[in-house]
């Protein structure tokens, strides 16, 4: 298990809280994949990528649900729960917010995941699958897209929305009827990269 690469204990009791609204034990899922629960309450906790890519798998093997990530991030609560969130929030823009806090992602995860691109009437925001020992499973990348889109909708209300949706990894068996709902705009799946496409009028939108 790589050491090198790590998230920061915040975020991952943030994963936690997400598996929890789904009916999760996340005490158990910690105990089983070696994470210590209780040393996550320490503000200068790091914990390793691939253990929280252990906990995904352990999670999704437990509930059988190809939809976790999915389901995780519009199940739990959403709130200011740390810096990067305060910073967005003050921004004047969710486009200067997401620039501004995207300089300090490291602080709780382990590289830079978010960027954004201008793809002329809109912005991209782009999830970039940074592996470890264990690849990053789609649980992960929907969990992340959803927290993006729905934190979105908390800054801007009814003036959040998205274009469009794309995922790398294949669709789940029942299609994405699920997932266009969630984002409330179409999502296309076995795409070259992992992104919210979000419409520049949104983006700039006053905060």
């Amino acid at each position: 298990m790589r050491r090198d690469l790590t998230l920061a204990g915040a975020w991952t009791q943030f994963v936690l809280r997400g598996l929890e609204a789904c009916g999760i034990d996340a005490r158990a899922i910690c105990q089983r994949c070696g994470l210590a629960y209780a040393e996550l309450d320490d503000p200068d906790a790091r914990v390793p990528r691939d253990a929280s890519g252990l906990v995904w798998r352990e999670a999704a093997r437990a509930t059988r649900d190809p939809l976790l990530g999915l389901h995780a991030a519009m199940r739990m609560p959403i709130g200011l729960n740390n810096l990067l969130a305060h910073l967005v929030m003050v921004s004047p823009t969710l486009l200067d917010g997401f620039a501004r806090a995207g300089r300090y992602q490291r602080t709780l995860t382990h590289a830079n995941v978010l960027s954004l691109r201008s793809q002329g009437d809109d912005v991209a925001l782009v999830l970039a699958r940074i592996d470890g020992d264990l690849q990053v499973t789609h649980h992960e990348i929907e969990f992340q897209a959803g927290l993006l889109s729905r934190f979105g909708a908390f800054v801007l209300g009814d003036a959040w929305r998205l274009a469009e949706v794309r995922f790398e990894h294949a669709a789940p068996p029942d299609g994405a009827a699920a997932h266009a709902q969630a984002f409330g705009c179409p999502v296309v799946f076995g795409a070259s990269e992992n992104l919210l496409v979000v419409p520049r009028a949104v983006i700039t939108h006053p905060s």
